[in-house]
């Protein structure tokens, strides 16, 4: 708190730094030293384990250094900146087992742990670790610094218990005791109370510690007691147990019996029953099986009886459940259990003294629904976050377990992988945390419940989206390149969305050019002629939509080495220094060379003159002390990663003269040539000069030779004596030497002293010579021209000058002897002759043999001297010796002097000896004769010596030995046996050495069992004349091979399949001649064949059996067993392949596709399952169909080699579910997964008979009304009404005619003939055509005048009339009585139509006002805006009797068909005054056919609004009409019956005059009905209203509220011709005015507003034109982009637009 004190003392900045000053300077004075230590992070602990299983002992520490104490945490000062700012030390662990080495199977881990694999007794002990701090500084002291952990390794054990639960007779409410004692245990045990053999966990448990306390805290031993309150359910038998986690196996005390006092009286005390229940609180049983509960009970004194209940109820038995009242058992079955069988069950007995119930039973149903509440949806998920896939099973009694799918096969939240990411939450959600790329996939999970059947249900599937920010998989690397070169990065790069990669040099973005270039998606970047500009950071940046992400590499470019210039030449002077500069230059900075005359000068001064003083100093060179011969030629070689670059210099070094070739002081005879030499050497080279007694003035008889080297004197006289000089100079200095020149005279002997006669042997003798000379002569002696030298011994001297003295003459002293005096000038000689006698002469040795091994034989021979009588000798001598030796050894035999041969006995076996002989007598003895050696035969040599091994390996052994210590000869061959130890009966192996190595032999034995014990025994053999000589055998040496890896796999594997999830293998252990080492473990690997990943499992070496578990079903695996001792692995066994079992198909058949063919058929094809979701054969495709809004699947079963099939007899335009699934026939559960149902509907088939057919009939007239056919088979629409009469004279040539009907239900057949019999027939028209007909034959009302038949209403309906049915399929009528009746009021009828016809013009003329009002409000809304789509045609509106065309003309810009529905209420008939229908056509090809829509108007509202309350926005669309003054007023001939809405057809076409004017109508209805039966989705117009039928001359609207009546009567027109103005008849000009007088009602039927819902033009998509009959059943429209075609008018499109 001081130094925050005082460091808070003032805001100003000077004052803080003082404070801060002063803060540190108490620190560093108060502050305690810091304490560093070593801690702990994990410590070794004691451990128990089983012994095989692998042991793992951690040992981790960290370096602390306290604080200086120093209390305000946030100084910045740590201690090691304010002590000695050192590092910290590095820790060293060192592991121990029993304060000895570890075993060899020991391993230490990178986190300092030590791991001992498959533990052995022998592993056992106290593991110690040990942490040094090592210091770098070096610092002994402080490496001191340890900390030492120990931890105790026992093995696990369990021992019985020591004190055991005691039997209790309790009553119930009374409490009961019950205590034991584990014994004891290591690990600590875990303690439990068992009730039945089954876990109680009712009462209370106390727990304590038993015994002594182990320090280890390895063993334990604990003491239970349990206190309960005995209930009539708690009786039973109690067992205390207890489990070692360890060792994985338990222990059971002994039985305690807690029972009710009653059960230990006698029968005759009992007084209530006993029930003996032996269930469990709750049972859980499968719906559908047998199940039998029995209550045992004791009898009391009286019978007893017992029930079962339900609950409060009491069991009744059914056809199902049956009380099996058979004493002692009582039970209740079920055959079998249903799901209402579930509740609480109890047994009761009772007698007259009371009742016994037994505890409940929870009788538990098992079941599993088949909706899951929660399926996985499609998931997207970024990568690193967490996605989490909700699965709620179905509800399932119990609980179902939840398993997750992915990609159709078994999800493993267990694999290394996935372990710590992947894990399914209690509620049985998927969570996927850090999610990656790879988890992407298809998901689903499986309910599973394993009492139910089926046990599982599946959910919908799911697909998990995974898209994130992209990842480098492989980054650029630092790269060097060399200048000139191609550079080329790779940067791999992986993501969803696939990133963009671009490239950045120096922080700037690069692009390609000439040189730059970017393959691979541009995760490659490859750049040309690199140069150092291009050195620097490359940057990849990989980008997406999530984010990006980079990646440097930094680029290196090298140049290679440039010499700028040659060294050239250095000039110096011997003894000074030089540097030698190098100009060589690269990038990075070479490495620099230095050759001295090409050899490399290195540190070690290796191959250079050691007088060359040299160091580097780079890129220098510096000489020292240079000296002559250090001049010569250097090179500096610059070398980096480009190349090579030398320079090359010659040192030159200037030497100041020396004279290298003395003049010599010489003494010349008088009048001889006399020559002095001088050689002065230096550089540059010294000139000489002379100088005489220094004077340059030589003498007169002095001569120079031409370098002035030599001076001679010619001849020598006494002016030449003195001192001559010779003086060598050059530019660096001079050097000079002398010589002196004397004179001299001949030598002369003057006297010699000698004996006068022969001297003895052994005598002293004395020669002496005199001479004189100047200078004073050199006396020597010669002895037969040898000259003589004393001698070391002193037996020959030269005491003085000219004096010879022999101390003990010899015989070889006798001979001349000549003495000679000499001197430079000259010699002188003179001689005396000296005669010497002495012993006799040597014999000769003739011959030294060998006999044996010990002896040699000797011949020689002697002659006597004939001249010297003293010669005679007494005898011989033998004289010997070893080869080796150097002292002779005497034979001890007397040989005499006539002896001359002998044999020498005990020698040694193959020695060379030496021999000489000798004679002797008065004289003396002879010098030694000549000498000869010989060599003893060999013997049988001893045994090798030292025999050992020097090293021994799994399969072979080193052995080496030495000669034998008497080897009686040259040992020439080594015999060597060996066999295994411990086989008796087994024979060496001999091995035979012919050429062995001495005096040791080294031999490498192969071929041996790894992990066996060999004996060895080795002899030497001796060769003596081809026969072999054997010794004996050397002591036997044992020893052991190297453990090796097995050399045999396990035999006899086998594999089983035991599940589709596991196979059992087996196997026989490895011959124990091929384990060389004990086995370990066996390890098993599996290999999927078809994926190829493959998995180890390791097993102890006992275990002989292993089962996988965690395989695919149908999966072949190829299954290998290979064993392992201490030195590695075994060969793998010969793969077995086994199949594992099939389970039923866990994927549905890919790809559904499903066609509508015909009416009736439906085409289904799909994809067969791939290869890695196949899990059985699948043998045929179940394929289920079933009309939309059935419960009940239909089905069908194709083979397997089918994917298509044909449904046939289906109901035509109906929709079908369809859905297929694989079947396998080798399982009880065959069936697989099924596909999404696929909703198809069939195609439109021919419709039945219209229903409800009426009639009323006219003069010309039939008016038919009918109700729909019940089944349409498609799309209604329209009908077609086909008449002919056949009851006049032109029915046989007439033609049928055909009316099409679209909306209306009913048909008015105007201008037939009166009287005539027609044959008329209705079918309903659908997509598919015609359906079948309805055939009628009907009578039209004969003529009437002619008044009356011109005003004849068209509504007119006749009544009363007969039909009669042929087969359901024709009507004949008849006129009946009503007819007549009609005709009788007639004139009434005519009046009424008359009135109505007055009333009908006012209605007409007023609302036509309200039209042309509304028109022209109208046309204040025209406006063109951007969502408006415009249709124009080359057609123009034409007024009728009219040749221009108006002002307005619209042109075609694209092609469209357009369905239009109009909506309008029933009003009266238009005015006459209404103006005309402007014309408006449509190409000739263009058909369109619109049916009605329904009057929704009408029925939902009455508004005018109404069109805008429907759900879809509709356009509106209103015709626009011109005023016609010409138009011809008149009432239409229409007419109303009280239907809301009616339909027109509306034919635009532009008209062709060379034509007849409706001849090409025909074609259009033809082509309308064809076109009409081959749409698949046709396009309707309709409106709504009273319309009528207007005829111009250009151009022909049809608009009728009944389109048939109008059809037939443009039909009828069509037949003629109107070209032809004289043709034209009253009749025919009344019809035409009657047609324009309806096309006024027409256009006032136009003046209709017209909707179209829901089109989009502007966007040109496909859309639904739901017409407002959509309600009523009719179909709904595609449009087609490509059907819309140009429909003749301009059509504006938006919310509401007026044309």
């Amino acid at each position: 708190m001081l130094i925050k004190t005082i460091c808070h003392c003032d805001s100003l900045a000077s004052y803080r730094y003082s404070c801060l000053h002063l803060a540190l300077l108490l620190i560093l004075i108060g502050a305690e030293p810091s304490q560093a230590r070593i801690d702990w992070v994990r410590r070794p602990e004691n451990t128990a384990l089983r012994l095989g299983d692998d042991l793992t002992i951690s040992c981790q520490a960290v370096w602390v250094e306290d604080n200086l104490g120093v209390p305000d945490s946030s100084s910045h000062f740590s201690s090691s900146q304010l002590t000695d700012n050192l590092p910290p030390p590095t820790l060293q662990y060192t592991w121990s087992l029993n304060q000895t080495s570890l075993p060899e199977k020991a391993t230490r881990l990178p986190d300092k742990s030590l791991f001992v694999p498959g533990t052995a007794a022998s592993d056992l002990g106290v593991y110690t670790c040990t942490v040094t701090a090592h210091f770098e500084d070096g610092d002994s002291g402080r490496d001191n610094v340890k900390l030492v952990g120990s931890a105790l390794v026992a093995a696990a054990f369990l021992r019985p218990f020591v004190i055991h639960p005691e039997s209790q007779a309790v009553s119930i409410g009374e409490t009961a005791i019950l205590t034991c004692v584990t014994g004891v245990s290591s690990p600590v045990v875990e303690v439990s109370w068992l009730r039945n053999g089954l876990q109680f966990t009712q009462g209370t448990v106390q727990t304590a510690t038993f015994g002594g306390y182990d320090r280890t805290g390895l063993t334990h031993q604990l003491s239970l007691r349990l206190t309960v309150e005995v209930s009539s359910d708690l009786f039973g038998q109690f067992q205390c147990r207890a489990w070692n986690p360890v060792l994985r196996e338990f222990e059971l005390s002994d039985v305690a019996d807690v029972s009710n006092e009653g059960l230990y009286l006698s029968v005759t005390e009992i007084d209530l029953p006993v029930i003996l229940w032996d269930h469990p609180p709750s049972l859980v049983v499968g719906e559908g099986t047998d199940l039998i509960l029995p209550c045992k009970s004791t009898e009391s004194t009286e019978s007893t009886k017992v029930s079962w209940y339900l609950g409060r109820y009491r069991v009744d038995e059914s056809k199902r459940v049956y009380a099996l009242l058979d004493p002692p058992n009582h039970s209740l079955g079920f055959f079998p259990v249903r799901q209402q069988d579930s509740g609480r069950y109890s047994c009761r007995a009772e007698n007259s003294k009371g009742i016994v119930e037994s505890p409940p039973l929870e009788l538990v149903i098992a079941y599993l629904g088949i909706e899951f509440a929660a399926s996985p949806v499609d998931t997207f998920a970024v990568y690193g976050t967490t996605a989490v896939l909700h699965c709620d099973p179905p509800d399932s009694i119990p609980e179902a377990h939840v398993f997750w799918y992915k990609d159709y096969l078994p999800l493993n939240t267990f694999d290394e992988e996935t372990v710590d990411r992947i894990s399914v939450t209690e509620q049985g959600d998927l969570q996927l945390t850090s999610v990656r790329k790879s988890d992407k996939g298809v998901y689903y999970c499986e309910a599973y419940n394993n009492f139910t059947t089926p046990t599982s249900r599946t959910s919908k599937l799911a697909v998990l989206t995974v898209e994130g920010p992209p990842f480098i998989t492989l980054p650029p690397t630092a790269v060097e390149v060399m200048r000139g070169t191609l550079l080329h990065l790779k940067c791999l790069v992986d993501a969803d969305p696939t990133p963009s990669v671009t490239w950045l040099y120096g922080g700037q973005n690069l692009s390609a050019s000439s040189t730059v270039a970017f393959v691979n998606r541009s995760q490659e970047l490859i750049v040309s002629d690199v140069d150092k500009t291009r050195e620097g950071t490359f940057t990849c940046k990989a980008s997406n939509s999530y984010g990006s992400i980079t990646a440097d590499a930094y680029v290196t470019v090298i140049v290679p080495p440039e010499s700028l210039r040659p060294i050239g030449d250095i000039i110096v002077t011997t003894g000074e220094s030089a540097q030698i500069h190098c100009p060589v230059l690269s990038d990075p900075m070479p490495n620099f060379l230095w050759f001295y005359n090409s050899t490399q000068l290195y540190p070690e001064d290796r191959g250079v003159p050691s007088d060359l003083q040299w160091r580097v100093d780079l890129p220098d060179l510096v000489l020292e002390n240079i000296r002559p011969q250090n001049a010569g030629q250097f090179t500096c070689v610059g070398v980096n990663k480009g190349g090579t670059a030398s320079s090359t210099g010659l040192l030159v070094v200037n030497v100041p003269p020396s004279v290298s070739v003395n003049p010599r002081n010489l003494t010349a005879v008088m009048g001889q040539r006399t020559t002095l030499s001088c050689v002065a050497e230096g550089q540059p080279t010294p000139s000489i000069r002379w100088l005489y007694n220094t004077s340059k003035d030589l003498p007169a008889e002095a001569e120079l030779s031409g370098d002035k080297s030599t001076l001679t004197l010619a001849p020598m006289t006494w002016t030449g004596i003195g001192t001559y000089t010779c003086v060598g100079e050059n530019l660096v200095g001079q050097a000079q030497t002398s010589a002196e020149v004397k004179i001299l005279t001949k030598p002369k002997i003057i006297a010699l002293e000698a004996p006068e006669s022969a001297v003895q042997v052994n005598t002293k003798v004395t020669l002496k010579c005199i001479a004189e000379g100047i200078p004073a002569p050199l006396l020597t002696w010669t002895h037969l021209n040898q000259t003589v030298v004393p001698l070391l011994n002193g037996r020959v001297r030269l005491p003085e000058r000219g004096v010879l003295v022999l101390e003990a003459v010899l015989l070889e002293d006798s001979g001349q002897y000549e003495c000679v005096a000499s001197s430079a000038a000259g010699e002188d000689k003179a001689g005396i002759t000296l005669a010497v006698y002495g012993p006799p002469p040597p014999p000769v040795l003739l011959k030294a043999v060998p006999l044996s091994s010990e002896s040699v034989y000797l011949i020689w021979k002697w002659s006597k001297p004939s001249t010297d009588p003293q010669q005679a000798i007494d005898g011989f001598k033998i004289w010997y010796r070893e080869r080796q030796a150097v002292t002779p050894i005497l034979y001890p035999a007397p040989l005499g002097n006539t002896s001359t041969r002998h044999e020498v006995t005990g020698l040694t076996a193959h020695q060379e000896y030496v021999f000489y002989v000798t004679a002797f007598g008065d004289s003396g003895r002879s010098i030694p004769s000549n000498v000869m050696s010989a060599i003893t035969l060999q013997s049988e040599p001893a045994a090798p010596e030292n025999l050992r091994t020097i090293e021994v390996a799994k399969r072979s052994a080193t052995l080496i030995w030495e000669v034998p210590a008497v080897p009686n000869g040259v040992v020439r061959e080594y015999q060597l046996r060996y066999k295994r130890t411990g086989y008796i009966y087994a024979d060496y192996t001999m091995l035979n050495i012919t050429h062995p190595d001495l005096p040791t032999h080294e031999m490498i034995l192969v071929d041996l069992r790894p992990y066996t014990e060999y004996t060895v025994e080795v002899r030497a053999g001796n060769v003596q004349s081809g026969v072999r000589l054997w010794g004996e055998f050397s002591p036997p040496l044992l020893f052991g091979t190297l453990m090796s890896e097995p050399s045999l796999p396990p035999q006899f594997v086998e594999v089983t399949s035991q599940s589709p999830y596991s196979v059992l293998v087996s196997w026989q252990p490895i011959p124990s001649l091929a384990q060389n080492g004990p086995i370990l473990f066996y390890h098993v690997t599996y290999t999927n064949i078809k994926t190829g990943r493959s998995e180890a499992k390791r097993v102890d070496q006992a275990t002989t059996s292993l089962t996988i578990f965690g395989l695919s079903p149908w999966r072949n695996y190829s299954v290998t067993v290979k064993g392992q001792n201490p030195k590695g692995f075994s060969p793998a066994s010969d793969a077995v392949t086994e199949l594992t079992h099939p389970i039923a198909p866990v994927a549905p058949p890919g790809n559904l596709k499903v066609i509508s063919s015909t009416a009736s058929t439906l085409t289904l094809t799909w994809q067969a399952l791939p290869d890695q979701l196949l899990t059985c054969n699948i043998t045929s495709y179940r394929v289920e169909y079933r009309q939309r809004g059935d419960v009940t699947w239909l089905s069908q079963n194709v083979t397997s080699d089918s994917i298509v099939l044909q449904l046939e007899a289906l109901s035509p335009w109906t929709w079908y579910e369809t859905r297929v699934a694989a079947v396998t026939a080798s399982l009880t559960q065959r069936l697989g997964p099924f596909t999404e149902p696929v909703l198809t509907r069939t195609q439109q088939g021919e419709s039945e008979r219209v229903t409800a057919v009426t009639y009323s009939i006219g003069e010309d007239s039939i008016t038919l009304s009918w109700q729909p056919p019940k089944e349409v088979h498609g799309t209604l629409v329209g009908y077609k009404v086909s008449y002919v009469a056949i009851g006049d004279e032109k029915s046989s040539t007439s033609a049928a005619q055909e009316v099409l009907v679209y909306s209306n239900k009913s048909l008015s057949l105007d201008d037939l003939h009166p009287g005539t019999l027609y044959q008329i027939s209705i079918s309903a028209v659908n997509g598919a055509g015609p359906g079948r007909e309805t055939t009628l034959k009907l009578n039209t009302l004969p003529s009437l005048p002619a008044p009356l038949t011109t005003e004849y209403p068209a509504a007119l309906e006749v009544s009363s009339v007969g039909l009669e049915f042929f087969n359901g399929s024709e009507i004949n009528l008849s006129e009946s009585s009503s007819n007549r009746h009609i005709r009788r009021n007639l004139a009434a009828i005519v009046a009424g139509c008359l009135v109505g016809a007055v009333a009908l013009i006012i209605c007409t003329i007023f609302v036509c006002i309200q039209c042309i009002r509304y028109r022209r409000k109208q046309r204040l809304n025209y406006d063109v805006s951007e969502d408006r789509v415009i249709i124009e045609n080359d057609s123009s509106y034409y007024r009728p009797n009219e040749s221009s065309p108006p002002a307005v003309k619209f042109t075609p810009s694209t092609k469209q068909s357009v369905s239009f529905f109009s909506s309008s209420s029933a009003s009266s008939p238009p005015s006459p005054s209404s103006p005309s229908v402007p014309s408006s056509v449509t190409r000739e090809s263009m058909s369109t056919q619109i049916p009605s829509p329904t009057n929704q108007m009408q029925t939902s509202t009455t508004s005018s609004n109404g069109p805008q309350n429907q759900n879809q926005s509709q356009a509106q669309i209103t015709f626009d009409k011109e005023t016609d003054s010409n138009s011809t007023s008149s009432t239409p001939s229409a007419r109303n019956d009280g239907k809301e809405d009616s339909s027109a057809l509306v034919r635009l076409r532009k008209p062709d005059v060379s034509k007849k004017k409706y001849s090409k109508l025909d074609e259009d209805f033809d082509t309308s009905q064809k076109e009409t039966s081959g749409l698949e989705n046709p396009v309707y117009l309709a409106t709504h209203g009273k319309h009528g039928a207007v005829d111009v001359d250009d151009v022909v609207l049809m608009v009728d509220d009944s389109l048939s009546s109008f059809s037939s009567r443009v039909h009828r027109h069509s037949l003629k011709s109107f070209d032809d103005t004289d043709s034209v008849t009253s009749e025919t000009m009344r019809r035409r005015n009657r047609m324009r007088t309806e096309s006024a009602a027409a256009i006032a039927a136009m003046r209709s507003t017209i909707y179209v819902d829901s089109l989009d033009m502007a966007s040109h998509n496909s859309k639904s034109i739901l017409g407002n009959g959509a309600q009523e059943g009719l179909p709904v429209v595609q449009q087609p982009e490509e059907d819309i075609e140009d429909f003749g008018s301009e059509v504006i499109f938006n919310e509401r637009t007026v044309l």
